[in-house]
């Protein structure tokens, strides 16, 4: 009977524990604004006899996630990530030009430089749009690897047509849901 009694104690302070330790989760919403700039690049590519080099691959800056104030507020670091649920990529442009219509087959890719970069959106025909919102690719095991290790960078990869203006920044903003344990105080 004390046996019982012995197992039914420490069945009960298993499951205290393990309910006290899922209540340390947090859940939180994140969205990122990260401004990227491209480079002008002149019409002289597409008129000259080297063939292929009007594929243009252009890298952002880096940034980081823990820079957003809604990881200080959780007081939960990227590395603590449990969960990342990613919903959409949107591209605006931020800049004088109007539409994106000096590019084709435009690819957007996430990486960190620890491996290789991963394929958030591609585009055949961005045109004349100033804003272009897309579900993102990654899978969440791709994403908790990405946003675990903080730094992040985005590459453009697209087939010039005609001349890049002089001033085309995008501002690209991802939506996500994470779940993440709080550093302790």
């Amino acid at each position: 009977m004390r046996l019982k009694i012995f197992f039914g104690i420490l069945v009960v302070l298993f499951a205290l524990q393990s309910c006290k330790d899922k209540n340390k989760i947090v859940s939180f919403n994140l969205e990122t604004n990260d401004p990227v700039f491209f480079i002008p690049l002149g019409d002289s590519l597409l008129t000259d006899t080297i063939l292929g080099n009007e594929g243009i691959s252009l890298q952002s800056e880096d940034f980081k996630f823990s820079s957003y104030e809604k990881f200080k507020t959780n007081t939960v670091i990227p590395a603590e990530l449990e969960d990342v649920e990613a919903y959409n990529l949107i591209l605006t442009l931020d800049s004088g030009i109007s539409n994106l219509s000096f590019m084709k087959d435009l690819k957007v890719f996430i990486g960190n430089g620890t491996g290789k970069d991963i394929e958030l959106i591609s585009v055949d025909f961005p045109g004349q749009i100033d804003t272009l919102g897309l579900l993102m690719r990654p899978t969440t095991d791709e994403w908790l690897n990405i946003m675990r290790k903080d730094k992040y960078y985005f590459r453009s990869d697209f087939t010039q047509v005609s001349a890049i203006p002089d001033s085309v920044a995008l501002r690209y903003k991802m939506s996500f849901r994470l779940k993440g344990n709080p550093t302790k105080d």
